[in-house]
């Protein structure tokens, strides 16, 4: 998943909660089970784009849903690890001007989230500023040459600093990553790790509860595990599904990434499988079953091609069986002016909260 940021928030209303009977008597995930949450995205980087950012706005468009647990927001700037949208927690890992604003818009976000009784948690990249998903992307044309050029101009300043103190750019990204986790302490309540193929899982879970050791921690380690991927074979050939799995034993719920969908749609029914599976069990290896879905066609824009009907189903359908999902909702474009979902999605989030609020 090429953009992503993550927070989730548990609302003042915590309607849904059916329960998961089968987790592992260590997860700390039980206020998810039978529960609902969603994924916005903020802005990162020292850039006019974190200056301007009405978070108010966009607060009082999260607080009319009523039966949410959960926002997920991002402390990496999309999936770029060497950007953030909080300002660095100690001047000694400050490497490049581009890497961080002055404004703590992060905190600004949680700060509101909590007065709504509301539950964070954070999503960010397990490569942090070394980036390799960038490295491993066929090089860019056009608009997204610069772009790319920042980033590997942040790594290399980064594995500088690195070799300076004599540790691995691994090592000083789990001291940064900690640095904040104490910064934020209780404010966090659970953290999404992308590209998990690319970071050591013990190191960084130990690192992000130094601030909050009851918070969750969810994996996404997809990319490059076979072992969570369904081959089948029908009439139009091979076709590729991703469901659910638990990635190691520090994970409490499960990173819950669709198919790609560069390769097939959200909506498409073999993401369909994730949620069988949660109906089966809402317990993964003895994590709790979490899916992680866009409401669009993209991580962050495209088409909302999802039905109500669809989007209700398998929101009724998850947390009925003790299970839980994050939808990742786009902010209207052009993304960070408005402050605000798009309006499709947020109609058909309204429409998802009246229907579960009628149910309970």
């Amino acid at each position: 998943m090429r953009y992503r940021v993550l927070l989730i928030v548990l609302a003042s209303v915590p309607s849904l909660s059916y329960g998961c009977a089968d987790l592992d008597p260590d997860t700390n995930a039980h206020w998810m089970s039978g529960n609902w949450g969603i994924r916005l995205v903020l802005p990162g980087g020292n850039s006019k784009s974190v200056h301007d950012f009405d978070v108010g706005k966009l607060i009082n468009q999260i607080k009319s849903l009523k039966t949410i647990s959960w926002v997920m927001i991002n402390l990496n700037a999309g999936s770029i690890g060497g950007r953030f949208t909080a300002p660095l927690p100690e001047e000694k890992y400050f490497v490049d001007e581009r890497m961080a604003p002055k404004r703590d818009l992060f905190n600004e976000v949680i700060t509101e989230l909590k007065k709504n009784k509301l539950k964070v948690l954070v999503y960010v990249t397990a490569q942090g500023p070394l980036s390799e998903n960038v490295t491993h992307w066929a090089p860019p044309k056009g608009n997204a040459v610069r772009p790319r050029e920042m980033v590997l101009e942040i790594r290399s300043k980064w594995m500088e600093l690195a070799t300076k103190q004599n540790k691995s750019g691994k090592e000083l990204w789990a001291e940064l990553l900690a640095s904040y986790s104490k910064k934020y302490a209780l404010g966090i309540d659970g953290w999404w790790f992308d590209y998990g193929q690319w970071g050591d899982a013990e190191s960084l879970t130990a690192s992000v509860k130094l601030g909050n050791p009851d918070a969750v921690v969810g994996w996404n380690q997809n990319h490059g595990n076979s072992d969570n991927w369904i081959y089948k074979v029908n009439k139009k050939g091979v076709m590729r599904k991703w469901v659910l799995a638990r990635s190691h034993q520090w994970e409490d719920y499960t990173g819950g990434h669709p198919s790609p969908p560069e390769v097939h749609p959200p909506w498409w029914k073999g993401n369909y499988e994730m949620v069988e599976q949660v109906k089966h069990s809402c317990s993964i290896d003895g994590a709790l079953a979490h899916v992680f879905m866009p409401m669009q066609e993209n991580w962050r824009a495209g088409e909302a091609g999802f039905s109500i009907h669809t989007l209700y189903a398998w929101t009724a359908e998850i947390t009925q069986s003790g299970g839980a999902i994050t939808w990742a909702v786009a902010l209207k474009t052009p993304e960070f002016k408005h402050a605000e979902f798009e309006a499709r999605q947020f109609k058909q989030l309204r429409e998802i909260d009246m229907k579960l609020q009628n149910i309970n």
